[in-house]
């Protein structure tokens, strides 16, 4: 059984947004017993959050754009390799491996990469080393990369929630 008792990591702060900065924003909501999950980081310009279009079009934001860029590949590798038959190992070594293919590294407090949606969080199945239940067997699972290239300053995350529909992944 994990202990959820270190998800200090992901603790808000009472840090106050500045003018120009990067802020990740990781969700759990429930309403009626359900649970959702979502999660991205955010550039701020100005004041204002720059949309993916607008940073990746920023040169002088090269490092941020380059990691939203890479958090959009990996959700895309991510949907064309994933099947039902897939085990969370399978998609957990996959996706390590383009990580560190881009001179990034996962920085999950757990190294994982996400996880299936449950009523009780005890349940979850996580996309890590050593899990062989198959993708198929769940009904849904969020894919959540939190990386970091290996010689940078900052931390990206992009998370959805995904299912599958007539053995084709779909998000939600």
């Amino acid at each position: 059984m994990r202990n959820f008792g270190i998800r200090q990591a992901l603790q808000p702060t009472n840090q106050a947004v500045r003018k120009n900065d990067i802020v990740t924003i990781d969700l759990s909501p429930v309403m009626n017993s359900y649970w959702g999950d979502y999660a991205r980081t955010y550039i701020i310009r100005n004041g204002q959050a720059l949309t993916e279009y607008e940073l990746t079009q920023h040169k002088s934001d090269s490092e941020f754009a380059i990691g939203i860029t890479t958090e959009q590949l990996l959700h895309h590798k991510f949907m064309k390799y994933v099947s039902p038959d897939k085990t969370f190992e399978d998609v957990y070594l996959y996706i390590n491996e383009i990580i560190k293919q881009h001179n990034y590294k996962n920085l999950d407090f757990s190294g994982n990469l996400g996880h299936t949606i449950e009523f009780h969080m005890e349940d979850r199945q996580y996309f890590e080393a050593g899990n062989q239940t198959t993708l198929g067997e769940v009904r849904l699972f969020t894919f959540e990369p939190h990386i970091q290239r290996s010689y940078g300053r900052y931390g990206f995350k992009k998370e959805d929630i995904y299912y599958f529909q007539n053995d084709e992944v779909v998000m939600l």
